[in-house]
């Protein structure tokens, strides 16, 4: 594949299948050196893939009555995926294929559309918040706190943004979480007939949760956590929007399953 060339859809199709049945001729050949090249030259072709479905995406949302509805509604889409096995000495065995979900990332295509991208700010204000309210529950003091305040950064919109004060309580962050969704969705709920300034879009507790569960993991210090980057919380806030609009539950996964139960 040439350097920057932009190949079409139907090209990086055939590309993809052309470099699977190559890993799949050198490993059986024993010519590992072509097997990884081949793959290398297959990664490249998937991440093509995806800049071309993610186009073709976004192409398609735009033309629905109400695009971003829909991109929160369809929430992802499927690209192809791959993982070479290898034996006890990392060499390739063979490879397997298959698909993967890609979540829309509703920023990247709100800007696609020429839609409002003002709830960035508020999304990234909750992200501050967030990472305060975890320091709290760690244990920060009030010098701590004041430092972390100052040392987080924000750009200039999300520090012109009121969110109130750091949420303590599963009530407040409901409020903020809320605050943020009127600004990406709002359409008014209807009481007798008549439109309110109340949201009929509304997050409940278990949103609440799902959000503090995936905020927050193991950090690489010792004893320390990692919070979630903007990026990963706007993720976060895609999902919570797809469960309120779909109307869908939230489950737990991951644990060990006892078979006699069933």
């Amino acid at each position: 594949m040439a350097e920057n060339k932009v190949l079409k859809m139907e090209d990086v199709k055939a590309g993809i299948e052309k470099e699977i049945k190559n890993i799949e001729v050198f490993v059986k050949a024993g010519e590992i050196e072509k097997a990884i090249a081949a793959e290398v030259a297959l990664k490249a072709l998937e991440k093509q893939y995806i800049e071309l479905r993610t186009k073709e995406v976004f192409k398609e949302l735009c033309e629905k009555e109400s695009p971003i509805i829909e991109a929160i509604t369809m929430h992802s889409f499927k690209v192809p995926t791959h993982k070479v096995k290898t034996d006890d000495k990392g060499i390739i065995t063979g490879i397997e294929t298959g698909e993967k979900d890609r979540q829309i990332d509703l920023l990247k295509f709100c800007k696609y559309a020429d839609l409002d991208t003002d709830w960035e700010a508020w999304a990234n204000k909750l992200n501050q918040l967030l990472c305060l309210r975890a320091a709290i529950e760690l244990g920060y003091g009030k010098e701590d706190m004041q430092k972390l305040a100052k040392t987080y950064y924000l750009d200039k919109k999300a520090q012109e943004v009121e969110l109130g004060k750091t949420p303590t309580s599963n009530t407040q962050l409901c409020k903020a979480l809320q605050t943020v969704i009127d600004h990406i969705v709002f359409s008014p709920k209807i009481i007798d007939n008549e439109p309110t300034e109340e949201n009929c879009y509304k997050c409940n507790n278990h949103d609440v949760a799902y959000l503090l569960d995936l905020y927050t993991k193991k950090g690489k210090a010792l004893l320390s956590v990692s919070v979630a980057k903007p990026e990963f919380l706007r993720r976060i806030l895609m999902d919570v929007l797809h469960r309120i609009i779909c109307n869908k539950k939230y489950s737990v996964e991951g644990f060990k399953e006892n078979k006699e139960s069933k």
